[in-house]
């Protein structure tokens, strides 16, 4: 699944434990697909980016536990990309949701348990669904934290692991690097956090919207303005379109609305004209490339819209209070901090 790139591409392995639910599998590759394809369309056409340079968003695998394949709970064997954990070492990895026998929470394998805490030692973000929180929780790596789990395991889980705060009331629980959720029906709630760290803001934004287009009950993220549908509109059309010469005047002709009512929904609706939200836009975007990949200051500047390399560095400092290879220095120095 996965294909070279420039820059630093994020390992992300999704683990199938025996029948697991492909639906929670389907989840988290959809969900890259998906973004990744939102990537290629927002910067592929950047005259500044060479074809042969052009950046992924991740090495995809599907792994299995302990076999070479998994056969999922709807009878589906899945060997084409299947790999045993084994000597894998994703920096993201997916549990998926599965159904244990007698519907008791099960206890990881101690390969497995090994494995998962060898993950979370090299700093991995690892992320668990549904059933699969039981394996996480008996890792021990969620004591002391806060976790999502299925309402109907929530309370065999509180009597064998009492030193995790389970929830059943959030469909989605994140405490540092690990994530639980309370299974394949919330899944992609759960994947669009995921894309923050793998991706970017932004990206999870878009991806928010793709997948809920008009629910506004389900919206992770607070920098959305949900209740405010014509604003969603337009945020979700500047982030498609946030590497090219756009102006609001554009905006508001895609939107079939005039400019004062679009001022005044993004005022109400996130205390930023609809430029100054774009320029917030494209240097979130910027920082993630920054940190993620080798760019030059001028290639970035030119894939985030900004033809005036000038122009994005004095952008960016009255944004950030740094220049962008400053930042760039600073962020990957506490990177590295924090790995060591």
């Amino acid at each position: 699944m996965g294909q070279a790139s420039v820059g630093e591409v994020m390992n992300v392995a999704v683990v199938a434990p025996p029948s697991a639910c492909l639906s929670s599998i389907g989840a988290m590759v959809d969900s890259i697909r998906l973004t990744r394809r939102y990537i290629y369309r927002q910067y592929g056409a950047v005259d500044v980016l060479p074809a042969s340079e052009r950046f992924d968003l991740a090495e995809l695998h599907l792994l299995s536990i302990g076999t070479e394949r998994t056969v999922t709970l709807e009878g589906i064997t899945l060997a084409a990309e299947g790999r045993a954990i084994a000597g894998q070492a994703p920096d993201l990895l997916f549990v998926a949701d599965y159904i244990p026998p007698g519907d008791q929470p099960e206890i990881a394998a101690a390969a497995f348990a090994d494995w998962l805490r060898e993950r979370a030692g090299a700093g991995a973000t690892i992320a668990a669904s549904g059933a699969s929180v039981a394996l996480l929780a008996s890792t021990g790596l969620l004591d002391g934290r806060r976790a999502s789990a299925p309402w109907w395991m929530i309370d065999a889980l509180r009597e064998l692991y009492p030193k995790v705060a389970f929830t059943a009331a959030d469909a989605v629980a994140e405490d540092g690097r690990l994530l639980t959720s309370a299974g394949a029906a919330v899944d992609h709630l759960l994947c669009i956090r995921l894309m923050d760290r793998i991706a970017s803001r932004n990206s999870s934004r878009w991806l928010q919207r793709r997948l809920f287009p008009q629910d506004t009950m389900l919206a992770p993220s607070p920098a959305i303005a949900d209740h405010d549908l014509l604003l969603a509109r337009a945020q979700q059309w500047l982030t498609e379109h946030l590497s090219q010469p756009v102006t609001v005047l554009q905006l508001a002709e895609a939107l079939q609305v005039n400019r004062r009512t679009l001022h005044r929904h993004f005022v109400d609706g996130t205390g930023l004209s609809p430029h100054a939200w774009l320029q917030m836009l494209r240097i979130e975007a910027a920082k993630s490339m920054l940190t993620r990949s080798t760019f030059s200051i001028e290639r970035i500047s030119g894939l985030v819209g900004y033809s005036d390399v000038s122009f994005f560095r004095q952008i960016f400092r009255r944004e950030t209070g740094s220049s962008p290879l400053r930042w760039r220095s600073d962020t990957r120095r506490a990177g590295a901090g924090r790995q060591g």
